[in-house]
């Protein structure tokens, strides 16, 4: 009876472990596809203080993983436009973190604080298909603050060569402008932040 309860036991600890090994896998397996840099239409549009809005031309955004965890890593996220900003470029670029949990990836935008997911993607053939999922606050008609729920659909293609980031300025997103001294300090530079949005272009 002893033999039967150990045997049970060892048997639940493997399958355990190999589920487990199986979900890491996994994960691994979407963090490897996803290295690289992507470009493509990810429905993007930003808005400045006063109420305008400029829409992304192109989007192009770099995976690059952490050797010891190849389900995360850092990289950027540039999206480009027909416009000419406030800061004298043509484009609004952020640094980006990301992991793959549970086959969700999930990316957080450093400079900007704010967080993305993407669900129900395929990658194949240098092709990444899917739909991100944000969450956006807004005020309605009566000043209530409310949470809206979007999944944009976006269509990207690997790149075969990697862009020179060397060139991309990521000092934050918009226009600068320089605040009140404080304390006796001398001005210092702030940014007028443009908010980025998400558009499902097939949806229209």
């Amino acid at each position: 009876m002893k033999k039967t309860k150990t045997w049970i036991a060892t048997a639940c600890m493997t399958l355990l472990a190999a589920f487990l090994m199986t979900g890491c896998s996994k994960d691994q397996n979407i963090g490897s596809m996803l290295e690289g840099t992507w470009q493509g239409q990810m429905g993007v549009y930003v808005e400045d203080a006063e109420g305008n809005t400029y829409t992304s031309t192109m989007t192009q955004m770099s995976f690059g993983s952490d050797p010891f965890r190849f389900t995360r890593g850092d990289g950027y996220w540039v999206d480009y436009y027909n416009y000419q900003f406030g800061w004298g470029g043509s484009y609004i670029a952020s640094h980006i973190r990301w992991r793959v949990q549970d086959g969700v990836i999930k990316i957080h935008f450093t400079e900007d604080n704010y967080d993305i997911e993407i669900t129900d993607y395929r990658i194949n053939n240098g092709h990444f298909v899917g739909e991100i999922h944000t969450a956006e606050d807004y005020v309605d008609e009566v000043g209530n603050l409310e949470t809206v729920y979007k999944d944009i659909s976006f269509s990207m293609y690997k790149l075969s060569e990697e862009p020179d980031w060397s060139n991309i300025y990521f000092y934050d997103r918009g226009a600068f402008y320089y605040a009140p001294a404080q304390n006796g300090q001398a001005e210092q530079p702030k940014r007028e932040v443009y908010k980025r949005h998400f558009r499902d272009f097939n949806a229209e």
